[in-house]
């Protein structure tokens, strides 16, 4: 999917479910702000076994129309194993994305606080990358998302990735429209371009590959209820 058409691809899905599911036709629309952080954990097996972490935290906004919520967040972390092409002797990665995000829900009120079980699937547009040494301190050139690495690709159509997730938030009100949200994730994240071809290249090979990657996500924010009926 072309980058620029994500934001109106996002606002038009959100419209849409919140105009389709609403009950009695009762609808709302919110917006806030909020900061975030997760984490990946990525199991894989070529000849043996070996562990890698990405630990991130970031800001965004986010859109709600009832059923239905989106989010725009930048997110800096730190990979604590190399991606090939950046460097293979390094000891970590740090890593710029911009996420993209649409999640359906279904929102029931316990007493004065609304809770919604939510399912759907985040964006990653990777922006820059720097490899690290040992010692935390930057090892080659920065690698941003328009630079070429192979003659045929740049960084960005190879290192953006897709994650689904699943999981449950909380609305607690406040005065005057305004509420508290605070979200908790499971997530399950498919292979990257550059992933998939080394997946492939492996097999080739003749190695047996296997790997997953999950995680967990977390966001708390202040919103405001601008629009209901």
């Amino acid at each position: 999917m072309n980058a620029k058409k994500i934001p109106l691809f996002l606002l038009a899905a959100l419209t849409l479910t919140g105009a389709a599911f609403g009950e009695n036709n009762s609808f709302s629309l919110n917006a806030g702000v909020n900061g975030l952080c997760y984490s990946l954990f990525d199991v894989e097996r070529i000849q043996h076994v070996t562990a890698h972490a990405t630990v991130s935290g970031g800001a965004g906004v986010f859109f709600d129309a009832k059923y239905a919520e989106a989010a725009v967040d930048i997110v800096w972390g730190s990979q604590l194993s190399p991606i090939y092409p950046l460097d293979t002797e390094s000891g970590s990665v740090s890593l710029t994305h911009l996420g993209f995000s649409l999640y359906g829900k279904y929102p029931f009120g316990v007493e004065k606080i609304t809770l919604y079980p939510m399912a759907g699937f985040d964006y990653h547009l990777f922006l820059s990358g720097q490899v690290k040494d040992f010692d935390g301190n930057d090892y080659g050139a920065r690698l941003s998302r328009g630079d070429d690495i192979d003659g045929e690709h740049t960084a960005g159509n190879r290192f953006d990735f897709f994650t689904a997730g699943i999981g449950l938030g909380m609305d607690f009100p406040l005065p005057k429209g305004l509420f508290i949200r605070a979200e908790m994730l499971l997530n399950y994240k498919f292979d990257s371009k550059i992933e998939s071809d080394y997946r492939k290249n492996a097999q080739k090979w003749g190695y047996d590959y296997l790997s997953a990657v999950f995680g967990a996500s977390g966001k708390i924010g202040v919103g405001y209820r601008f629009f209901e009926r």
